[in-house]
């Protein structure tokens, strides 16, 4: 159902409530629209009625990152001028059918169109020529018709807090919006400035916070963590950058940057919250201590897992898994001894009807997506839809454990003070100070 303008404005006044800038009181917002609510309702309902009146888009009928390579790459380019030239609020249909096209660079080269990439617009980064791999639509697609009949129970007061915290161009969020997804609001996170840059161009109304998700922790983590109902995420697979030490938390210096997406994304969910990611296949079935620790240490609920078929990624045969978890509101004290098959790697052991593809080679347990797989282990078959989500029952006699992590003590600077203090005595005062 539409919005009316009334409901407009109020979901208005939330956000901008919530990021109200330096002077301004939430009394005096307050105040503001009470005295001006009809203007600002009228000025809704004229741009409700005209939005009605405009004739939908036309949408991509193929899914852009199936194309040819030769195909993407003029799309791309021609999604980037787009972007670059013209305003949101300024665009036609025909605008948004071509920023539409837009798949990413995973795949692609980039050194013969160099050339031809908008002035003054960011430009494709090397490193995505590995790691750029958006999820697949119709994957996407698929997690947002099983997720779906969910949505009322994870709601609070109507409101299902939802948070991306890679969001690459936004298929997830394309895909969990619209009809029957009214209650999601969405928190986006996205580091790359491209992608960012294309994502608020595709969906202007989303407020995209353009920088590293640990940066994203750091300022926001506070105030979100325990609110969350639901986080759904396709981390980059390679190794971390310099933002690793940007989250105060020295507990989540994991070096795979997908492990860090997973845990520290499931940490900020609230009792009962549902989180969906897609990682590479090393982290459930890796036999690896690395492997091993790491299922240790997602002490959440997994609720079900499916390995898709390696080709969903055009281009790179990455063999991943979806996984689906639920909070528990804690930690366990201990593994549940109905998870311990999990824990060992054995959970397509125990589900192999979840594996959706036949399984050719040999399973190395690799989590690094980066390096053609060892005994060329792949899962051949289309994918066509997720089996309906049945979820595995949460132990409820577990006891927890509630732990605040702890984070990363400010260096005292007294000493240094000190030293400083006794390197400059003797000196004149200005050179002191200079010191």
């Amino acid at each position: 159902m539409n919005a009316t303008a009334d409901q407009l404005l109020d979901r208005i006044a939330v956000a901008v409530r919530g990021n109200l800038p330096p002077g301004i009181t939430p009394a005096y917002l307050d105040g503001f629209l009470a005295r001006h609510r009809p203007t600002l309702v009228s000025v809704l309902e004229r741009n409700l009625a005209a939005r009605r009146r405009r004739p939908r888009p036309r949408l991509v009928e193929a899914a852009p990152e199936e194309w040819t390579a030769s195909r993407r790459t003029a799309a791309n380019l021609a999604a980037m001028r787009v972007a670059a030239s013209t305003p949101p609020d300024r665009m036609t249909d025909e605008d948004r059918r071509i920023l539409a096209g837009y798949s990413g660079w995973g795949g692609l080269s980039i050194e013969k169109v160099a050339d031809k990439f908008p002035a003054g617009f960011p430009v494709p980064e090397v490193r995505g020529l590995i790691h750029e791999y958006y999820t697949p639509s119709k994957v996407a697609a698929e997690v947002a018709r099983v997720v779906r009949p969910l949505l009322p129970e994870l709601a609070e007061r109507g409101v299902v807090l939802a948070l991306e915290p890679a969001a690459g161009i936004g298929r997830f969020v394309r895909a969990l919006s619209g009809p029957g997804f009214e209650p999601v609001r969405w928190l986006v996170v996205e580091w790359s400035e491209l992608s960012a840059r294309m994502l608020q161009a595709i969906r202007p109304y989303l407020a995209v916070y353009q920088g590293p998700f640990e940066r994203w922790v750091r300022e926001h983590g506070d105030e979100y963590s325990g609110r969350i109902k639901l986080v759904v995420s396709n981390p980059p697979y390679g190794a971390r950058g310099v933002s690793v030490t940007e989250d105060p938390v020295r507990a989540y210096r994991e070096k795979q940057a997908y492990a860090y997406f997973l845990r520290r994304g499931l940490d900020l969910l609230a009792p009962n919250g549902l989180g969906v990611y897609l990682v590479p296949s090393g982290f459930l079935t890796g036999r690896a201590a690395r492997n091993v620790s790491l299922r240790t240490k997602v002490l959440l609920h997994l609720s079900a897992a499916y390995r898709l078929p390696s080709g969903i990624f055009p281009g790179a045969h990455l063999v991943t898994d979806l996984l689906f978890f639920r909070s528990r509101g804690g930690r366990l004290a201990e593994i549940d001894a109905e998870d311990r098959f999990i824990v060992e790697g054995r959970y397509f052991e125990q589900f192999p009807a979840h594996v959706l593809g036949e399984e050719v080679g040999r399973d190395a347990g690799e989590d690094d997506q980066t390096k053609k797989p060892r005994w060329g282990y792949q899962v051949v078959g289309e994918f066509t839809r997720l089996p309906d989500l049945v979820e595995r029952k949460v132990c409820g006699a577990c006891e927890l454990h509630i732990e605040e992590p702890k984070t990363t003590p400010a260096r005292s600077r007294a000493g240094l003070r000190r030293q400083v203090q006794a390197d400059t005595s003797g000196l004149a005062p200005h050179l002191a100070v200079a010191v």
